[in-house]
């Protein structure tokens, strides 16, 4: 013989009593639970399930981790025999063989900057980040990046713009680590945007800091998505179908290279209207200066 069973949660003791009684009434049984015992079942079993997901974690980071260096190796190798044939180190290549060995440098340089990307973000086991300080003018640094990313830009017919409102463009700090954030941020930018524009807008920010804002005419985050964006291996569309290529490393990245140098980044954005990222960062840093990662100056004004 079936049985339903129906479990009633009860908030308060006054209401268990009134719930009682109107059962008592209407003639039906009632089965009690040990509430405090149930509790600390509950209570450990979301213990048990944290650890499990904890572990999980830990050895999907791991993996991550070796499968990141092992793959150096091999695609070093590739890029540099590679490189020798389409030097004509083995023979002259006639114009279809140096399309086909370029086509492989390429995917060859896709990759490994990938591996470095991943390597960036497990940076993060140790806490610590060293900045190499160095000289250089913001407005110039992007420019040479815009100039790099144009082509994409252009293959889908859209425009870059730059557009420079600082009095001093001049910065000190990592260039390398801020090529890689404004990098993905434009990169991020032409993926997601079939149509329109990409501009990018240096300004001055309060107390010595710089404001650099990347604003796209693309599809746009949902609300409940922007909450998800710089977590590690997020995809909006996490189907196998989906039309964007990527890992949805490259917002962690920055997020984790702009806290670690002391800045914030923000973003906002609109379905079918587009989206606007604006980073603030120092405009001073020391050289060999460590900072640690989530740094109090650089949780202060997150907002998403």
């Amino acid at each position: 013989m079936s049985k339903i069973v129906r479990i009633v949660v009860i908030n308060s003791k006054e209401d268990a009593i009134l719930f009682d009684d109107a059962l008592e009434q209407a003639g039906i049984p009632i089965s009690t639970l040990d509430t405090e015992d149930n509790n600390l079942q509950l209570g450990n079993l979301q213990q048990d399930i944290s650890l499990t997901e904890k572990g999980f974690k830990a050895q999907k980071d791991n993996l991550i981790r070796i499968l990141s260096h092992e793959l150096k190796t091999p695609l070093n190798i590739i890029m540099g025999y590679s490189q020798l044939l389409l030097n004509g180190n083995f023979g002259k290549l006639n114009p279809q063989q140096q399309i086909i060995i370029k086509k492989i440098l390429g995917s060859g340089e896709d990759l490994l900057n990938l591996t470095k990307r991943i390597s960036n973000l497990f940076q993060d086991k140790i806490g610590y980040l060293t900045i190499n300080s160095e000289e250089f003018s913001l407005e110039s640094l992007v420019a040479e990046i815009i100039s790099e990313i144009l082509p994409q830009a252009e293959n889908k017919q859209l425009k870059l713009h730059l557009s420079c409102n600082l009095p001093n463009p001049l910065y000190i700090g990592d260039r390398d680590k801020l090529k890689q954030i404004v990098t993905n941020l434009i990169d991020n930018g032409v993926k997601f945007t079939n149509s329109g524009y990409v501009k990018i807008t240096l300004s001055e920010g309060t107390e010595n800091y710089l404001i650099i804002k990347v604003e796209d005419t693309g599809i746009g985050i949902s609300e409940h998505d922007l909450y998800h964006i710089f977590e590690r291996f997020w995809q909006v569309d996490q189907s196998l179908q989906r039309p964007y290529s990527g890992l949805g490393l490259g917002l962690s990245l920055v997020k984790t290279l702009v806290e670690t140098m002391g800045g914030t980044i923000s973003v906002k954005s609109y379905i079918g209207i587009g989206s606007t990222f604006s980073v603030m960062i120092p405009r001073y840093q020391h050289s060999s200066q460590k900072l640690p990662q989530n740094h109090e100056q650089a949780t202060r004004a997150t907002n998403i």
